[in-house]
């Protein structure tokens, strides 16, 4: 039986569907071997990656704490980013507010100014939670080993007492 193929794609119609972690995982790593080298917007759209990947794919809490992030400092930026962008290529204020939903008018006012350095550099790295369970985690899996060497060590009569 043939599989229809959509339009522009090679990719057949049965080879879509839901996508498995190992499928994430490779679409992630892909995204940051193409940003590794640009410098610090490849390092902020990393981290934008990473929490996208968070929202849709970690726990409920971490995920919600890596949308409140994106919301609240990366998308922001990211509108900056692409308005400026845009008016330097000549696009008008009318256009740019019609491709964001908004009036030409609250557009322009919030966006026709001199932005500070600031304003323009990414938000720093933010502190994951995820990676200070990791951190934790780690810490009591690096202390049980200790113990138990130490255990052995006893047990075989080679404990040392300093």
């Amino acid at each position: 039986m043939a599989h229809a193929t959509h339009p522009g794609s090679h990719t057949t119609a049965a080879e879509f569907g839901r996508p498995t972690e190992d499928h994430s995982a490779a679409v992630m790593e892909h995204f940051r071997r193409i940003h590794a080298a640009a410098g610090e917007t490849a390092r902020a759209d990393q981290i934008m990656l990473d929490l996208w990947f968070t929202v849709l794919t970690g726990r409920p809490a971490a995920a919600l704490v890596a949308y409140r992030r994106l919301v609240d400092d990366y998308l922001p930026w990211v509108e900056r980013r692409l308005v400026h962008r845009a008016r330097r290529n000549g696009s008008s204020w009318a256009g740019v507010g019609r491709l964001l939903g908004r009036a030409r008018q609250s557009v322009q006012k919030r966006h026709d100014r001199t932005w500070t350095v600031a304003e323009l550099t990414p938000p720093a790295a933010p502190a994951s939670p995820d990676l200070d369970e990791q951190r934790q985690a780690t810490s009591l899996l690096a202390d049980r080993r200790r113990r138990q060497a130490a255990d052995e060590a006893e047990h075989h009569g080679d404990l040392v007492p300093w």
